[in-house]
């Protein structure tokens, strides 16, 4: 009998694994993964599926729904993470609740004054049309100064904004600018023309010259405003090439290599030095001195155009040294910069959405005028020449 409990001891000690060992961390990882799995695999009623949370369809009966359900991907793995379920007119999914809910259902516009319908945006969120001279901001309908026709000559006007009772934005038709009092054609770019102006070569829109910061030039981009457009940005240095003239080894394909895809020191050569030193400068615009581009050589250093030689070279300074930049934009909305020229943008008309085993929340990406980019899920390659997913 002693030998029996001898034995069972032994038994009880050598099974117990040690502190931190192999058993519990095993544990840990199953319960790990069994929250994971919950998290995107369990359908709306708590059932678990093999991967594809639409498996058991959790959108059938559901209230307001069409029962048609949408698989949400990880966008860095494409794989099953949740799911959606498509909602009848009116109403809107919500991934929080899982259900389909309208923001207009208890009326929120009934009681405000103009207020004439209640228009769903989300699940939460709602705006109110208001009647004819108001628009709706901040929860109220208020008069709207666009009423008046502000911004002059409607011939050349594409929208006017309202931004309270008082301001409004006007957004002049392609090729025209806001020059605060009416929409004007954008003139060609000279060094005596306003800004903005137009350089036609580069299908390129120019900003007046901006003083800023070292390290601020993107931030200054990105803030203004000019001439009715705020989708300006800054500039690399290839951009900044364009505006070159009379000197034929750094105007945009000349000798001189250095651009925003050459921009080590290994890509200066003998002919980004420019040409003989002239007081009236080298550039469209009439600068002089130093103008730099957003493409930084190392650390608090940019390439840069001197427009007194037309020389391409490094500038650097130190973090709160003044620089002058200016910023730009493509003449042609949607238009995209190629590394040259604005070209129309090959992603206007394609959706990597609509091509087999690419990654439905991948935006295309634009490569050259005529090809494009889209992430494809593990397993398959991008093959651009057919503008599909192959397997890799």
């Amino acid at each position: 009998m002693k030998k029996y409990f001898l034995l069972l001891a032994l038994i009880l000690i050598f099974s117990v694994p040690a502190c931190g060992g192999k058993s519990e961390n095993q544990t840990i990882s199953e319960h790990n993964d069994a929250d994971k799995t919950a998290d995107t695999n369990d359908d709306n009623s708590g059932k678990q599926t093999s991967g594809d949370p639409c498996e058991n369809n959790p959108c059938e009966g559901l209230p307001r729904s069409t029962e048609n359900c949408e698989i949400f991907y990880d966008y860095r793995s494409i794989t099953p993470r949740s799911y959606k379920c498509e909602c009848e007119k009116g109403w809107f999914w919500n991934g929080n609740e899982k259900k389909c809910l309208n923001p207009c259902e208890n009326e929120p516009c009934k009681n405000i004054t103009n207020a004439i319908e209640c228009i769903g945006e989300t699940s939460v969120s709602f705006s109110c049309k208001c009647e004819d001279g108001y628009f709706f901001l901040q929860g109220k309908c208020l008069k709207n100064p666009c009423k008046s026709s502000p911004c002059g000559n409607p011939n050349f006007l594409k929208e006017c904004i309202p931004q309270s009772e008082t301001t409004f934005r006007c957004i002049c038709k392609n090729g025209y600018f806001w020059n605060g009092d009416e929409c004007t054609e954008i003139p060609e770019c000279t060094p005596t023309s306003p800004a903005p102006c137009k350089d036609s070569s580069s299908g390129l829109i120019w900003s007046s010259k901006i003083s800023c910061g070292w390290k601020e030039g993107r931030r200054a981009c990105l803030d203004l405003s000019e001439g009715g457009f705020d989708d300006w940005k800054y500039t690399g240095i290839s951009k900044v090439r364009t505006l070159i003239k009379d000197c034929s080894a750094t105007q945009t394909g000349g000798e001189c290599e250095v651009s925003e895809y050459c921009k080590t020191d290994t890509c200066s050569n003998e002919y980004c030095i420019g040409c003989e030193e002239s007081n009236s400068g080298y550039s469209k615009l009439g600068d002089t001195g130093l103008l730099l581009s957003d493409d930084e050589n190392n650390d608090l250093c940019y390439w840069a155009v001197n427009f007194n030689s037309a020389a391409i070279e490094i500038a650097c300074g130190k973090q709160y040294d003044r620089k002058n930049i200016r910023c730009a934009r493509c003449i042609e909305p949607e238009y995209w910069w190629d590394g040259e020229k604005c070209v129309k943008n090959p992603c206007d008309s394609k959706s990597c959405a609509d091509i087999p085993h690419a990654d439905p929340w991948f935006s295309c990406e634009p490569k050259q005028e005529n090809i494009y980019f889209c992430l494809c899920e593990d397993g398959y390659k991008w093959n651009g020449k057919n503008e599909e997913c192959v397997p890799d």
